[in-house]
């Protein structure tokens, strides 16, 4: 839902988001002790090093809500208050740019709840593509500044920043595959 806000000038969806943080804060804690009173009994190795991934996940996931929280939402109130609108061709750019991550997202999630590795190579190609797509749009948008369009000019140091942030974001989501591509790679 975080897009949304880029769509919108409707200041609640940003109050929305920041308490799903709040919640994202309070479940990652609820994961750690949980974890933490879990590894007090007697799990098996295997138990252990899963343990160990989910504290992992659960780090990231919380990492990219508080980018979300601290780094994005501010993005989006300055846009609101200052009463910015991107150019059309950059909003394009950047829903489907925030598209192609959530999807890196739901594949990240389901190669970690099956443990595929097929998904997880998904994951890793992504990145590449999405790192290559990222630097395509900032190119696009620095076009756009020097061909003038005042929407550009006027939020350029938003846009540039929202594509930092959901590339940081990107990078987090990867992360949540690490394990799994590692165990192919100790296998194969």
């Amino acid at each position: 839902n975080s897009i949304r806000v880029f769509q919108s000038d409707d200041q609640s969806n940003v109050t929305a988001i920041k308490n799903k943080d709040n919640l994202i804060d309070l479940l990652d804690r609820h994961i750690r002790l949980y974890i933490t009173r879990l590894s007090a009994s007697h799990l098996s190795e295997s138990q252990t090093r899963r343990s160990m991934v989910v504290l992992e996940i659960s780090r990231d996931l919380e990492s990219i809500g508080d980018i979300i929280d601290r780094n994005i939402m501010p993005l989006a109130m300055k846009r609101i208050n200052k009463g910015l609108t991107f150019s059309q061709e950059g909003m394009h750019e950047i829903i489907s740019f925030h598209k192609k991550i959530i999807e890196n997202f739901d594949t990240a999630i389901s190669a970690f709840a099956t443990n595929d590795r097929d998904l997880a190579d998904r994951v890793l190609r992504s990145k590449e593509e999405i790192g290559t797509l990222e630097r395509e749009l900032v190119q696009a948008h620095l076009d756009r500044l020097r061909k003038g369009f005042q929407e550009s000019i006027d939020t350029s140091h938003i846009h540039l920043d929202l594509l930092g942030n959901l590339a940081r974001i990107n990078s987090l989501i990867t992360h949540i595959i690490y394990p799994i591509a590692e165990e192919k790679r100790g296998r194969g």
